[in-house]
C-alpha cells in the first residue's frame, strides 16, 4: 500500500485547508484517460478507495491507481513561488 513521507503529510494537509476549507477531507490519486495519475482535493473516498493516513492527512488511492502506487511511498514540498512538486520513490 502507498505510504506517506511526513513532507507529503504536511503538504496535503495544507492543500485540504487551503482548498477545502477543512482538515476533513483529503487529496485522492486517480488514474487520468491518457494513463498518467491525478491528484485532486475531495471531500472524502470513494467506496472502493484506499484510505492511507498519516498525521492527520488522508490520501484516497483510486482502485484503478492502486496497483502502480502499492509499492510507492509519495513526497511533497512546496516551492518558495508555491508551487506543489509531487514524487514517487520505491519502498524501502
Amino acid at each position: 500500500m502507498l505510504d506517506l513521507t511526513e513532507g507529503a503529510a504536511t503538504v496535503v494537509n495544507q492543500i485540504t485547508e487551503a482548498q477545502l476549507g477543512t482538515a476533513d477531507g483529503g487529496l485522492r490519486i486517480d488514474t487520468a484517460g491518457d494513463g498518467n495519475l491525478s491528484v485532486t482535493a475531495v471531500d472524502g473516498a470513494e467506496p472502493a478507495d484506499q484510505v492511507v493516513e498519516r498525521d492527520g492527512a488522508k490520501v484516497y488511492v483510486a482502485e484503478s491507481a492502486a496497483g502502480v502506487l502499492e509499492d510507492k511511498v509519495l513526497d511533497a514540498s512546496i516551492g518558495g513561488d508555491g508551487a506543489v512538486s509531487f514524487a514517487l520513490g520505491q519502498q524501502a
